[in-house]
C-alpha cells in the first residue's frame, strides 16, 4: 500500500511540475476557467475508487487461487472503467461529450473504409 501511494503522490507532483513548466513555455493556461470540469472529474473518481474499495472489501479478491484473483481483479477493473465513464456520462462533462465524439469519428471512418 506504501508503494501505490508514493506512485500516487510522486504522478501528481509530476503533473504539478510540467504544468508549471508548460505555463513558463506557454504563459497562462486558463486553467481556472474549467475548475467545473475539474470538480466533475474529481467525482467520478471518487465515485468509482469508493465502489471499486468496497467491492475490494467485499469480494473474496486475494483469499482464493490465482484464477479466482486474477477473474475477481479483471472484474474490478471493468466495473471501475464502467462506473467512471457512467459518472461521466451522467454528469456531462466535457471529457465525455470529447471521447464519444471521438469514437464516431473513428467508427464512422472505418464504416466507410468498408464500403
Amino acid at each position: 500500500m506504501g508503494l501505490a501511494l508514493s506512485t500516487s503522490v510522486t504522478a501528481v507532483l509530476s503533473v504539478l511540475l510540467l504544468l508549471s513548466a508548460l505555463r513558463k513555455h506557454l504563459g497562462k493556461l486558463k486553467l481556472k476557467s474549467g475548475n467545473w470540469e475539474w470538480f466533475k472529474t474529481l467525482s467520478a473518481t471518487a465515485i468509482m475508487g469508493i465502489v471499486v474499495g468496497f467491492g475490494v472489501r467485499l469480494l473474496p479478491v486475494m483469499s482464493g487461487g490465482t484464477l479466482q484473483t486474477l477473474i475477481l481483479t479483471a472484474g474490478l477493473v471493468l466495473a471501475g472503467a464502467v462506473i467512471y465513464t457512467l459518472s461521466h456520462a451522467i454528469m456531462k462533462t466535457m471529457f465525455f461529450t470529447d471521447m464519444t465524439g471521438v469514437i464516431k469519428n473513428l467508427l464512422s471512418g472505418r464504416l466507410k473504409g468498408l464500403k
